[in-house]
């Protein structure tokens, strides 16, 4: 069980992503995976969106503090990627960093950057 499961942020955040009618919602430690089928994996499935964050927001980086990562935004759906993204920024604290890794390709070199210029506490993609 992941011992961010109940922290305000994360609360607000999986209230969001339970609005888009994600069925599958789970932690694998501190990360975690909300997919409309299946999981995260750098090559989604037909028909998947899926989203996978990490929470650290006991250690904090020397350069950005308590911070979210986003590790994977996968969708098959046009503006799938958008919605998901839109769904956890807009649940942040505005002061709140973010910072990414994903190991998708394809469409992820000029999404981030879109991202990023929409949303400024974007810190890191």
């Amino acid at each position: 069980m992941s011992k961010y499961r109940n922290h305000p942020v994360v609360r607000n955040i999986v209230d969001g992503l339970t609005e888009l009618n994600l069925p599958q919602i789970s932690w694998s430690k501190d990360v975690l995976v909300a997919s409309l089928d299946g999981e995260c994996q750098a090559n989604t499935e037909p028909g998947n969106v899926c989203i996978a964050l990490h929470f650290n927001f006991d250690l904090e980086d020397e350069e950005y503090g308590e911070h979210v990562q986003i590790v994977t935004v996968e969708s098959c759906i046009k503006g799938g990627g958008t919605g998901l993204v839109s769904v956890v920024m807009d649940c942040l604290p505005e002061d709140m960093k973010v910072c990414v890794y994903d190991s998708t390709e394809g469409e992820a070199k000029s999404f981030w950057p879109k991202m990023a210029a929409k949303y400024p506490n974007i810190v890191r993609y």
